[in-house]
């Protein structure tokens, strides 16, 4: 009997594609869902510094901004996250 090996499928990114979403992010984030987003400039720089590490962000509001929020956060950062 065959063992049977369980289907793995690792993320598949298309940089280009996010980018390119990213950068009309903010605007959607503004006119679309009307909320907004600050971030100061020490806090991006604490984001950058760990780029690369295993982090996952937690949204502590279980509205429908928060998805667009995390996405226009990692567009600001300028990173590209898994979601």
């Amino acid at each position: 009997m065959a063992s049977e090996t369980p289907l793995f499928f690792p993320p598949n990114q298309q940089p280009l594609l996010i980018r390119l979403v990213q950068s009309v992010s903010y605007l959607v984030l503004q006119r679309l869902y009307r909320c907004g987003l600050v971030v100061c400039d020490d806090d991006v720089a604490k984001l950058r510094a760990i780029d690369g590490a295993r982090v996952v962000y937690v949204c502590n509001h279980p509205t429908m901004e928060d998805g667009m929020t995390l996405f226009s956060l990692a567009a600001r950062v300028g990173q590209l996250w898994h979601y």
